[in-house]
């Protein structure tokens, strides 16, 4: 079961700094239909999406629309089956979010684990 978030009603919040979204299983899908939905809370700051299995394509969808939200300071994506084709792809486009100071990813692949990073 996979969660879907009434990204549409953010038009009405456009001041939102803050949306904690962790572990609700968004999943693929869930993310594409909120990152559509970014042009609406401009001035976010700080977004959790940790534990929502969002993987590598959710990643990626994700990354497509860090555009519209600029002012991004903090990003949470810890445990999302996020592999590297999925980290390599944010990472290409951090230059959309250039106020990102804060990001909490780590993932487990087999018996490794990383953290990347802090700013």
């Amino acid at each position: 079961y996979q969660r879907r978030v009434h990204g549409e009603r953010f038009k009405y919040i456009p001041n939102l700094q803050i949306l904690d979204l962790s572990d609700i299983n968004l999943g693929e899908t869930g993310i594409e239909y909120l990152a559509d939905h970014f042009q609406h809370i401009p001035n976010l700051q700080t977004l959790n999406l940790s534990e929502n299995n969002i993987g590598d394509n959710g990643a990626k969808y994700l990354a497509d629309h860090f555009q519209y939200i600029p002012n991004l300071k903090i990003l949470d994506i810890e445990r999302n089956d996020i592999g590297e084709k999925g980290i390599k792809y944010l990472a290409n486009h951090f230059q959309d979010i250039p106020n990102l100071q804060t990001l909490r990813s780590l993932q487990y692949i087999g018996e490794k684990s990383r953290m990347c990073c802090e700013f």
